[in-house]
Formats: structure tokens, C-alpha cells, sequence
């Protein structure tokens, strides 16, 4: 531990070596979501599903996004009256 506390990070992918994350696992939940997405291969991009419930990791290694993680707006701004 770096004596940082814990925060929730967005913007960024996971790098490293991905079987080597199992052995990091300390918690899982008894909820699944589903991802759907693309993952780069030798081959070039293709579409990658998954599920999985969510877990708590004592450590993982990231880096900083290469594409916007921002979502637009669901719905417009509202119409202000003058």
C-alpha cells in the first residue's frame, strides 16, 4: 500500500499481464454485469463480450486512456425562460 486512499478511476485500460490479475482478487459480489467492447489482436480490432461480477483487486496496473471515456449528455439542456 502507498498510504493513498482508494478512489474510483475512469479514462483509463488495464495493461499487464492479465492472468496474472486472478492471483490479485480479494473480494467478488454476488451481482454480473456484462461488457461489450473491442480488443486489439495481431489480427486487428474485434468485437470482445464478457461477464463478470464485480471484484475488488488489492492491486492492478493501468495507464491513461488513448479515447475519451466522456459520455454525451442523455438528454438536452433545459429551455430557461427570460
Amino acid at each position: 500500500m502507498d498510504g493513498r486512499p482508494d478512489e474510483i478511476v475512469r479514462g483509463v485500460d488495464i495493461v499487464g499481464t492479465p492472468i496474472a490479475n486472478f492471483s490479485k482478487i480479494i473480494g467478488a459480489a454476488d451481482d454480473t454485469d456484462v461488457f461489450n467492447g473491442t480488443c486489439g489482436a495481431e489480427s486487428g480490432w474485434v468485437p470482445v463480450s464478457g461477464v463478470s461480477p464485480s471484484i475488488l483487486l488489492s492491486e492492478i496496473e493501468v495507464e491513461k486512456s488513448k479515447k475519451s471515456q466522456e459520455k454525451p449528455p442523455v438528454l438536452e439542456p433545459p429551455l430557461h425562460d427570460k
